[in-house]
This record gives structure tokens, C-alpha cells and sequence, in this order.
């Protein structure tokens, strides 16, 4: 059953309560937000991580293949020094024997330079493989957090959710309770300040924007009537127990 609007004398206290609500609204609503940045975070932590592993293990395959081209010129060039050797045998003339003992030289010095940078290479890899149980298990790290995440929220997100959508209900329901004029004017000034659209006079202040107000909206608040702050435009509601003061 729906309730009928409240008299203009309830006002104070259903705009409270509306705060109120609205007020636990965002805070649920942040708390959503903030979850799911943690879990974004989490996520690009694990993808990171993957990442560096990864780019780790293509280096690692890349200096493999160096070290295998470098091996297979080290043998052809080992091949072809074997075959100028057994020419210069054969041959009689010292300047065609000169030339392929030049020849030889020349891909002994290659070689020379193909093993240095094997090794070279060699030691890369075995210094990247070291690497490689600590990337490994920045890996793992990353995935046991996000885990330990998706368990710690497998009754605090249905609960959340829950909780959000039973405050929804409650501000639907005081919403219907304004009579139309206040739901008019509440409508205007949530569109345009959103939660932060109601503010309690306390001590005189407009607790919103920190004016003072006047002697007459002081009492006008107090009295139930409808009331926006001359400064920011808030809908006012009084403080707990306040009394009406004389104008002025």
C-alpha cells in the first residue's frame, strides 16, 4: 500500500531521512567503485606481470636462435676451411697455395668472432634464466591476490548489492511521501547538485555551502515549510530539537 504525502509539519524529518539515504546511497555506491578499481588494478597487476614473463621468455628464445645461427656459420665456415685445405694439398703453385691458406685464415677469424658472440650470448641466457623463477612467480603472486580478492567478495558483493538496492527502495518510497510542490523543487535541485542537493541548518548554517541564514528562513525551516539556501540552493531541514528564533 502506498503512503499518502506527509503534511507540511513532517517535512523536516522525512528530508532527514532522505539524506540520510541518499547520503548511505553514495557511500555504497563508492564502495562499488572502489571495489572494482581494486579489481581493475589486480587484473593489470596479473596482466603486467604476464607481460614482463612473457618478454622475458622471447629474449631467452631470441638469443637461443642467435647462438644456433652463430653455430650453423661457426660449422659451414668449418666445412669450408676443410675443403680449402684439402685443395691447397692438391695445388702446385705457391700463389694459388698462398690464396687458400688466406682464405683459411680469413674464416678462422670469423669463426674466432662467431664463438665470442655465442658465448656471449650464452652467458645472456644463462643469466635470464635465473631471472626466470622470479617473473614466474610475480605471476603467481598476482593471481593468488586476485583469487584472494574474488573469494573475499563472494558474500560482500550479493550483500553490497543487496544492501544498495534496499536504500533505493527506502529514498523511492520517502521520494513518493513529499507532497508535489517539494518533489518539484527537490527534483530541480537533485538535477543539478545530485546526493549533496539537501543540507541541515545547524548553529544558523547552512551546513552545505557554511552561510548563515536569515532570521526568517531559520524559522521558516523550523516551522516546516520548504526552504532552499540562498547561497547554494540546497533544500534545508533542521537540526535534531532545534528551536524557532525570533526574525531578524
Amino acid at each position: 500500500m502506498v503512503s499518502p504525502p506527509l503534511e507540511a509539519g513532517h517535512l523536516p524529518d522525512l528530508l532527514r531521512d532522505l539524506h540520510t539515504c541518499l547520503l548511505r546511497k553514495g557511500l555504497l555506491r563508492d564502495e562499488v567503485d572502489q571495489t572494482q578499481r581494486l579489481q581493475k588494478r589486480l587484473e593489470n597487476r596479473i596482466a603486467n606481470a604476464q607481460k614482463a614473463l612473457q618478454s622475458h621468455l622471447d629474449a631467452i628464445k631470441s638469443l637461443r636462435v642467435t647462438v644456433h645461427d652463430k653455430e650453423v656459420s661457426i660449422k659451414a665456415n668449418q666445412q669450408q676451411s676443410a675443403k680449402y685445405l684439402w685443395q691447397r694439398n692438391q695445388v702446385k703453385e705457391k700463389k694459388e697455395y698462398d690464396a687458400l691458406t688466406h682464405e683459411m685464415d680469413n674464416l678462422k677469424q670469423i669463426n674466432n668472432v662467431l664463438e665470442d658472440e655465442a658465448l656471449t650470448a650464452l652467458t645472456a641466457i644463462d643469466e635470464k634464466a635465473a631471472q626466470t623463477p622470479t617473473l614466474e612467480q610475480a605471476v603467481r603472486t598476482a593471481e593468488a591476490e586476485l583469487a584472494q580478492f574474488h573469494e573475499g567478495q563472494k558474500n560482500a558483493e550479493p550483500d553490497r548489492a543487496r544492501r544498495l538496492q534496499e536504500t533505493e527502495a527506502e529514498v523511492a518510497h520517502k521520494l513518493s511521501r513529499l507532497a508535489p510542490e517539494a518533489r518539484v523543487a527537490y527534483n530541480r535541485v537533485f538535477a543539478a547538485l545530485g546526493a549533496d542537493c539537501l543540507a541541515e541548518v545547524l548553529r544558523r548554517s547552512c551546513t552545505g555551502c557554511h552561510t548563515e541564514v536569515t532570521g526568517q528562513q531559520y524559522n521558516e525551516v523550523n516551522m516546516g515549510r520548504l526552504v532552499q539556501c540562498k547561497s547554494c540552493n540546497r533544500l534545508l531541514y533542521p537540526e535534531v530539537e532545534s528551536k524557532p528564533a525570533s526574525s531578524g
